[in-house]
């Protein structure tokens, strides 16, 4: 019985002899590097070394760089409408790589000038031409020089036009550029324009389509007149390529700008985050929205800013606003709810003309001056409330300013005044 264990025990101490050396418990001696597989363009070859070392396994393994693609070249040379561009497929392993990029090239035979300064020469559209196109592409080149514009009256009264697609790179629209393209239906905007001037899209009554791709952009855009931004007649607005109803400002935005959704019926819903400190003039005039909060952030809103805007029912004014512009609210017929922050110094001409949902409007004691005719045409307008009835003075539409005191120490006797003055009072403290 001893013996057995004897002969157990000596055998398990060979094993563990035999471990050791197995696991390193020696200095490696290794043979040459021997490769067992080459590598490809999708797999990596690989090369070995052993320890020659009697009972020991290990073993280095190290790998060896991919080879290069074998490429077969396809060029797809570019079209009116799309970009060309070089397709390399490999041969081996039928891995694809698409660059070379060459911009569409536009419609042929338009009428264009060099802009020439000290740092660039580049071009600007400056007519139809000879181009009988009636789905108009602007070239991004022409020859190696970029377009940056479509100079003024470009296209006036161009009635062959359909559709008119601008590329990346234009940044101004000159005034009357598509004035009274009367089949006009179509038109893409990129996010690189950055100007619009008086009257480009000024009696373009068909257009239906407005595409756009970048908010942000959209609402940074400077539009001289109603008439430069094409929505004015479309009444839509299409976000890649998607109806914009429901219009969310991007948190980057703090300004939005003159004319930038105007007349844009099909949008029903505006959310304006917090940072945006001014909205422009006539911005959301004749939008579908029935009601809007606007942030405290907001300091200014222009005249006009939500004229037309018929469907709206209560709007929650920002609590540092200092003035009422314009004809802001004018002919929100609907308009019920309105609160006039305590900061509102002045109620400016028009500003809640033919509002005729209203049915009474609370003045702070912090405004100064009430314009002729704000409160023109609200015929259900039966209590206005004056917070400080003291030394106001109302004038006629010639503001002269030697007018006649008015007595307003009764409020009930001045809302009734005020009733009966709206078309024709403008009314200044004293």
């Amino acid at each position: 019985m001893h013996k057995i264990a004897f002969l157990v025990l000596l055998l398990c101490s060979l094993l563990f002899c035999m471990a050791s050396c197995k696991n390193a418990d020696h200095e490696h001696v290794l043979d040459e590097w021997k490769q067992i597989s080459e590598s490809s363009c999708s797999k990596q070859g690989e090369m070995i070394r052993n320890c020659t070392k009697k009972n020991c396994d290990y073993t280095e393994t190290k790998y060896l760089d991919l080879k290069s693609h074998d490429y077969e070249d396809s060029v797809t040379p570019p079209t009116k409408t799309t970009d060309g561009y070089t397709t390399h497929t490999c041969k081996n392993c039928a891995h694809v790589l698409v660059d070379t990029y060459v911009p569409a090239v536009g419609s042929d035979n338009l009428e264009y000038d060099h802009i020439v300064t000290d740092e660039s020469v580049t071009c600007i559209i400056t007519g139809i031409g000879t181009c009988k196109d009636t789905d108009v592409y602007i070239p991004t080149y022409i020859g190696k020089y970029p377009v940056v514009a479509i100079a003024e009256g470009a296209f006036k009264k161009c009635d062959t036009i359909r559709s008119v697609t601008l590329p990346k790179g234009i940044v101004e629209i000159g005034k009357e550029a598509f004035y009274e393209c009367s089949n006009l239906e179509k038109i893409t905007i990129p996010d690189t324009v950055q100007k619009v001037d008086a009257n480009a899209f000024f009696s373009c009554y068909k257009i239906r389509y407005v595409y756009i791709s970048n908010l942000t952009a959209w609402c940074k855009i400077k539009f001289r007149t109603a008439d430069a931004n094409p929505t004015n007649f479309a009444t839509k607005l299409f976000l890649n390529n998607q109806l914009l109803t429901s219009l969310t400002i991007p948190d980057e935005v703090t300004e939005i700008g003159d004319f930038a959704f105007v007349n844009c019926s099909s949008i029903t819903e505006i959310f304006i985050p917090e940072g945006v400190t001014y909205i422009g003039v006539d911005t959301f005039s004749n939008c579908g929205i029935t009601s809007i909060t606007i942030p405290d952030s907001v300091e200014k809103i222009l005249s006009r800013a939500f004229e037309k805007c018929k469907y709206l029912t209560n709007i929650k004014l920002p609590s540092g606003l200092t003035e009422i512009k314009a004809y802001v609210f004018a002919n929100c017929w609907r308009l019920q709810n309105i609160e006039i922050p305590q900061t509102v110094t002045r109620i400016d001409l028009g500003a809640f003309e033919n509002c005729s949902g209203l049915v009474s409007i609370t003045i702070p004691k912090s405004v100064k001056s009430i314009g002729a005719r704000a409160f023109r045409d609200c015929t259900n307008l039966g209590s206005i409330v004056l917070e400080d009835t003291n030394n106001w003075l109302a004038y006629d539409d010639s503001y002269d300013i030697t007018g006649t005191p008015i007595d307003v120490t009764d409020p009930v006797k001045n809302a009734t005044y005020f009733k009966t003055a709206r078309d024709f009072a403008h009314w200044e403290k004293n």
